[in-house]
């Protein structure tokens, strides 16, 4: 086994230090393979040392611009951080040098989603539910997407399928609470969010939501 890929076997088993030594002496020998480069980063991003992640990803992707998978760590690095407009550049330049991973298609619902261009987001959400259909945050967001919207069928839908992978989320019936609300199936509605909080007795949006629910009934009687 070569020394970058006892490093990245070291990283995956948590060895960090050691990790650090073989890909650190990999980049010595190596200094203009992008991939030394590349898993330094996903090491230090590990780490949380932002700052240096984000250089050695760039450096990677200096030597060889077309390494999608760089492209994908350092839209990472910048979401995390919030800075939004430059995570979707990054996920953007994954997906046009050749990266086709579902996991990207969702970030870059996420990004346009967080950036308010909810509308851009769709055919990401929807492209990653197909591709994936079991993971409850693909489901989620685009049922999240979709009601903001005003697509509340479809949210409806997209929070059913979210509840049954992930039944004991707070999150999702809240939000399947409110789409059925707007809906105008208060009975509904209001069974759902207690719901919610007995999955999440912090749950501090849908105590407020059955609070002024009970409130328009109790004033309409």
């Amino acid at each position: 086994m070569d020394l970058l890929n006892q490093g990245v076997a070291k990283m995956e088993k948590g060895d960090y230090q050691e990790a650090a030594e073989y890909l650190e002496t990999f980049i010595e020998k190596e200094p203009d393979n992008p991939l030394g480069y590349f898993q330094f980063a996903n090491l230090l991003s590990i780490m949380e040392d932002v700052k240096r992640s984000e250089v050695f990803y760039k450096k990677a992707l200096e030597l060889d611009p077309d390494l999608s998978i760089a492209y994908f760590g350092l839209g990472h690095i910048y979401f995390d951080q919030d800075q939004l407009n430059q995570a979707t550049d990054q996920f953007l330049k994954a997906r046009e040098t050749g990266l086709e991973e579902v996991d990207n298609d969702f970030m870059i619902g996420m990004c346009f989603y967080l950036l308010e261009s909810t509308e851009e987001s769709l055919p990401y959400f929807e492209r990653a539910v197909q591709e994936d259909p079991n993971r409850y945050e693909f489901n989620f967001h685009y049922g999240l997407a979709l009601a903001q919207l005003d697509q509340v069928d479809e949210a409806v839908e997209w929070f059913e399928k979210a509840k049954t992978i992930d039944p004991e989320n707070g999150d999702v019936y809240y939000n399947l609470g409110i789409a059925k609300l707007f809906k105008d199936e208060v009975d509904e509605a209001l069974e759902i969010l207690y719901t919610a909080v007995e999955k999440d007795p912090e749950h501090e949006l849908a105590f407020d939501a059955i609070f002024n629910i009970e409130q328009l009934l109790d004033e309409e009687e």
